[in-house]
């Protein structure tokens, strides 16, 4: 899918849902079927069939950040987890969820050098980065 298809996929997807979805996160829980929507993960042979939303490279989660829409939305959803200092991932997103969010996190992390997305993978992850994120992205990281 070509690159400008894949930041319209997502912006297409999130018109319905992202107020939705920030009001959950909002309130400390956010719905399984909207976590990959709002935090896209790296996409991964083991994850193909769950995540219709997510990213294939380092490229994509750059232009997906410098997107004036999805990056302002991604930003505004990473800064709603400071919030949040006293709970775990599998708390507000389920087993599932949090995995999602430490791949996105991770993928986002490796992407930009802002540093409210590399505090977020050290508050919620002990800045471990995804194991399988990694191996998706090769030996280049």
């Amino acid at each position: 899918m070509a690159l400008i298809n894949v930041l319209e996929h997502f912006a297409d997807a999130q018109a319905a849902v992202y107020d939705l979805a920030i009001m959950a996160l909002r309130s400390g829980s956010l719905p399984a079927e909207w976590t990959a929507l709002i935090f896209p993960p790296m996409a991964t042979p083991s994850s193909e069939p769950r995540h219709e939303f997510a990213l294939r490279s380092i490229d994509q989660a750059e232009a997906y950040l410098a997107h004036p829409v999805l990056g302002t939305r991604y930003r505004e959803a990473v800064t709603i987890l400071e919030t949040y200092p006293q709970c775990t991932a599998v708390e507000i997103f389920g087993g599932l969820g949090a995995d999602t969010l430490h791949s996105s996190l991770t993928l986002f992390a490796l992407a930009t050098t802002e540093p409210i997305i590399r505090a977020m993978l050290t508050v919620w992850f002990g800045g471990l980065r995804h194991e399988k994120t990694m191996l998706a992205l090769g030996d280049d990281w």
